[in-house]
């Protein structure tokens, strides 16, 4: 009874008929509402009252909790993966990492997308003699508004030994991804994560397709 009342649920009592009760809980009430506010000031995590009623009289009922505790929100802090979801979707440019990319309209309707990073300025994390590090290439096709066309993301999970290392520095670390792009205006959003210090690279370039 308590679990109903608090949360404005329906609590049946003093009937036998279990398939009948049953029913009347399960059933979709033929009209419902959804009612909401924002309370005012601060979030004092006390319980606070609440009364529901209707302004013209009928043969209504209302089903609602007696009250709420303020309590005040606790914002987890945003993952990786949320935050390249939101920097893909922005207009938004970043430089935390030294990644350059390349875009270009190819002859056979591609629009390809070179992405190269400076592997001298990067940071690893030393495991055992092998340098380590996870690098997440998001990669967004829009077309000349900002509408999405396709997306595309790979992900480069490195574990180097010293001359390997070396070798990379002097290379750079380079992905190339493309799309099929009939004849148009597009743009090309760029996102690059990297996990030891969790930083990012973004861009978006603006390409015709021939």
């Amino acid at each position: 009874m308590e679990a109903a009342e608090s949360t404005g649920g329906e609590f049946i009592h003093d009937n036998n008929d279990l398939t009948r009760g049953m029913e009347a809980l399960s059933a979709a009430p033929r009209v419902s509402y959804v009612l909401g506010f924002s309370p005012g000031g601060e979030a004092d995590s006390a319980y606070h009252k609440l009364k529901l009623s209707l302004k013209k009289p009928g043969n209504y009922e209302v089903s609602a909790r007696p009250g709420y505790f303020a309590a005040p929100v606790v914002k987890s802090p945003e993952t990786a993966e949320q935050r390249i979801d939101r920097l893909a979707a922005s207009m938004d440019s970043l430089a935390e990492i030294p990644a350059t990319v390349n875009v270009k309209a190819m002859a056979d309707a591609r629009i390809q997308v070179d992405i190269a990073i400076d592997a001298k300025r990067l940071a690893f994390r030393e495991e055992n003699g092998v340098s380590i590090q996870r690098i997440t290439f998001v990669t967004v096709l829009e077309d000349a508004n900002g509408g999405y066309v396709e997306g595309k993301e790979a992900v480069m999970d490195m574990q180097l030994r010293p001359g390997r290392r070396t070798s990379l520095e002097t290379a750079g670390i380079k992905a190339v991804t493309s799309f099929a792009a009939p004849k148009g205006s597009y743009r090309i959003r760029e996102v690059v994560h990297e996990a030891v210090g969790n930083h990012m690279a973004a861009s978006t370039t603006a390409i015709e397709s021939h």
